[in-house]
């Protein structure tokens, strides 16, 4: 052993040359160890730094660009409806069709750019929560309608199940972004739904939080597919998507303003032709599931009647 060949001289220990060296090599070693801790530590701190200028980069030409497109898409809309509601002379049945696609289209785009608004906003973290008073069962009840008459044009059949812990019962949230996150639900449950399909909306009280869950008869989700559902510019690639329209951001701007409330979304299905829930859980009062986190983030705004 090593200590066998060291000497005690006058209380200080002799080293020989080998015992000395090794010493030297293990007190280099150990620099050298800790150089590299350092040297990854401040890696990935650049990597962090690069990962954030790049998102900031990212969500500021994704706002900067969708205010460039609201302008010019509310004037295209705007005239549409005018030559459409036949304000500067009467048109034939050909051109009147190609005016309402000139409309349509453009609303379609006005929406895909709000979508891109948002998303850039809940990714930044500069969007807020405006926290009023809402009437969960109103809610869910008049969200409902905004789909009936699309749902109906396909004979769906609309279905909702309030349970009677939801009967006049009000919570704290941003009722705004609660209704977009239904529309959002409800709107992608009728477009995969095919025709004489069924579309179910279920809610209720669980303790502190409220639960709510949008079922569909439709298309589904193969199962490898569903962890990635909530992606942004998610498409999931199969016969059935890709003839329905669709950008990818309307599932993944719902996860973040549930997250947004302190909740939880997930996406349940059997498989392709089997009908997909998607459910999401959301504090009865957010303000106070968010005390302990940036005041900022969510701001009262008073009662709702």
């Amino acid at each position: 052993m090593i200590a066998s060949s060291s000497k005690s001289i006058g209380g200080k220990v002799n080293m020989n040359h080998d015992e000395a060296s090794l010493l030297k090599d293990i007190v280099r070693l150990e620099a050298e160890v800790s150089q590299l801790k350092l040297q990854r530590q401040q890696d990935y701190a650049n990597l962090i730094h690069a990962a954030q200028s790049a998102k900031a980069a990212k969500n500021g030409f994704l706002t900067n660009m969708s205010h460039e497109l609201r302008t010019p898409l509310t004037a295209i809309i705007g005239f549409a409806e005018l030559l459409s509601d036949q304000h500067f002379g009467k048109l034939n049945e050909r051109q009147y069709t190609y005016v309402r696609e000139i409309y349509n289209a453009g609303h379609q785009l006005l929406s895909l750019v709000k979508d891109i608004l948002d998303l850039a906003k809940a990714e930044s973290g500069s969007q807020t929560l405006n926290v009023s008073e809402v009437n969960i069962e109103d809610l869910l009840t008049k969200s409902l309608s905004m789909v009936r008459e699309r749902a109906t044009r396909h004979l769906q059949k609309l279905e909702i199940n309030l349970d009677t812990t939801t009967q006049g019962l009000v919570i704290k949230a941003d009722e705004i972004k609660l209704k977009q996150v239904m529309f959002n639900l409800l709107t992608n449950a009728v477009k995969f739904t095919p025709d004489g399909g069924s579309i179910s909306l279920i809610a209720g009280r669980q303790g502190d939080v409220v639960s709510v869950c949008v079922s569909d008869s439709g298309i589904g989700i193969k199962k490898e597919d569903l962890p990635r559902i909530f992606d942004v510019f998610e498409q999931i690639d199969d016969s059935q998507n890709r003839i329905i329209p669709g950008t990818g951001l309307g599932l993944a701007l719902t996860k973040r303003l549930v997250e947004l409330h302190g909740g939880e979304i997930t996406a349940v299905s059997e498989g392709a032709g089997q009908g997909c829930a998607i459910s999401f859980t959301i504090p009865v009062d957010v303000s106070a599931s968010r005390n302990g986190e940036a005041s900022a983030s969510v701001r009262s705004v008073g009662t709702v009647d």
